[in-house]
């Protein structure tokens, strides 16, 4: 994915989501959050899940997932 990609609204519901990545400052960082989001929003929060998306280990995208500072459970639903 290219930086290009990524519209204005997604960018700015990230910032407003995640400041703390700093994301409007590091292209890199913008890159990883929203992959972390669409992965985190694919598997409804379940990093174990997110992570068999992404063919990574756990490990791995849980330290993503803190460094920029995403809470998996705002991506679970409520069984209805």
């Amino acid at each position: 994915m290219l930086v290009a990609d990524v519209d204005a609204t997604a960018i700015g519901r990230l910032l407003h989501t995640h400041p703390e990545a700093e994301v409007a400052d590091h292209p890199d960082a913008l890159i990883e959050v929203r992959y972390l989001d669409e992965l985190l929003t694919r598997s409804g929060g379940n990093v174990s899940e997110a992570s068999r998306l992404a063919n990574q280990d756990r490990g791995s995208l849980n330290r993503l997932v803190r460094k920029h500072g995403f809470k998996p459970e705002q991506y679970r639903t409520l069984p209805g």
